[in-house]
């Protein structure tokens, strides 16, 4: 299943964008930039001033919390992904309820 949308040069990643600039993303660390030899470098917000407004890491795990949502929202849209409001159901035939037992010591 394809798209017929042809790409953007705004849809190009960001890392495209600097050549020397780097940025994975993890679930568990946010979003992680680094320069052309492999350095951590830290993500910051600029006002039109130059002051910096936010930095660190609280900043890139909202970043990557914003990426993953808008990626999520982008599937259920497809409808390639599913929320449950509720856990399925769980069958169980009468009289064969799960037992636990707890022998002593």
């Amino acid at each position: 299943m394809g798209s017929s949308r042809k790409p953007k040069p705004q849809d190009a990643p960001p890392a495209a964008l600097h050549p020397v600039l780097r940025l994975t993303g993890r679930l568990w660390q946010g979003v992680d930039v680094m320069d052309e030899d492999g350095k951590p470098l830290r993500l910051a917000v600029v006002d039109q001033a130059g002051k910096v407004v936010e930095e660190g890491d609280g900043l890139s795990r909202a970043v990557w919390k914003a990426v993953l949502n808008a990626y999520l929202e982008h599937l259920r849209e497809l409808g390639l992904m599913r929320e449950l409001t509720e856990p399925p159901a769980v069958h169980q035939a009468p009289g064969n309820a799960a037992k636990a037992s707890i022998s002593p010591p």
